[in-house]
């Protein structure tokens, strides 16, 4: 639309000598917009429009902006009671009329402008803050890629009757309540020996082990049940359903999208291991 609209202000100028679009434009914006459309067809049935749209355009923008300031008088609560939501609505649409009144949409715009300048500075902390979360994001994946995993299984036949199995809810839960909780306690165990805090919950997908290094970034190993649509090439006859499970790695970044299940206690301990080492080569790159 501002191509259009700009388009045929310039032509109503230029090829129509319609001088008195461009004099209004510089004297009064907001009057020219009414004065152009005067010379389009239809130009009552625009002019309502238009009033309507910038109504529109004022309450929504007027709405955001009291639930974002009831949002941070509120400690970030999105659920706040309606009175305290109307009451922020109706102080903005006060201070805009108010204004409006004192110095017309000049004072409105300068007032705008004024309220911006702080806020450029949360922009620039913003931008600050971001390029240390990439240079973190960056480091994290250095980190994950030094060492490969080298907890699985040594018997090849065992690690493909791993990867070909597609086991049910049970089965997957038994094998987190025994194999995965006993390395993670084997884990804290010599974790409390080294004189290092561990700690070890148990979540609704799963169960989890952390470890805390004070200020720094705290190691998070998880192993959640997850659910998948069944293979069409499933050889597993213990499972006849349309879905089966995975026990998936979670570290605190996320999902590791790789399958523990049918390992053994040694193999998921060594590969809590490994990913404790990639942790601490992170950590150091972050001091460097």
């Amino acid at each position: 639309w501002m191509t259009i609209f700009g388009n045929s202000a310039i032509s109503q100028i230029v090829d129509n000598n319609f001088v008195r679009l461009g004099e209004m434009v510089a004297e009064n914006s907001a009057v020219g917009l009414f004065v152009f459309l005067e010379t389009l067809p239809w130009s009552t049935a625009l002019t309502g429009l238009s009033i309507l749209m910038i109504v529109i355009f004022f309450v929504t923008s007027c709405d955001s902006g009291a639930m974002v300031i009831d949002m941070l008088c509120s400690n970030g609560k999105t659920d706040t009671p309606v009175w305290q939501r109307l009451f922020w609505a109706i102080c903005v649409g006060v201070v805009a009329a108010v204004l409006m009144l004192a110095g017309g949409l000049e004072a409105l715009q300068t007032m705008t402008i004024a309220a911006a300048l702080p806020f450029s500075i949360v922009l620039l902390l913003a931008c600050f803050g971001l390029g240390k979360a990439l240079q973190v994001e960056l480091a994290k994946r250095e980190s994950l890629a030094l060492t490969s995993m080298s907890g699985v299984e040594n018997n090849w036949q065992e690690r493909l009757d791993n990867v070909l199995s597609t086991p049910d809810k049970k089965n997957v839960d038994k094998f987190m309540t025994s194999r995965v909780k006993k390395a993670f306690e084997k884990v804290k165990d010599q974790f409390d020996t080294n004189d290092i805090h561990a700690n070890i919950s148990i979540i609704n997908a799963g169960v989890s082990l952390t470890v805390s290094h004070g200020d720094e970034h705290d190691f998070c190993y998880g192993v959640h049940k997850t659910q998948h649509a069944q293979p069409d090439f499933n050889t597993d006859t213990d499972n006849d359903s349309e879905t089966y499970y995975r026990a998936e790695v979670h570290l605190a970044e996320g999902g590791q999208d790789y399958d523990i299940m049918g390992w053994s206690e040694e193999a998921v301990i060594n590969d809590i291991i490994d990913q404790y080492q990639k942790h601490l080569h992170f950590l150091h790159v972050l001091r460097d």
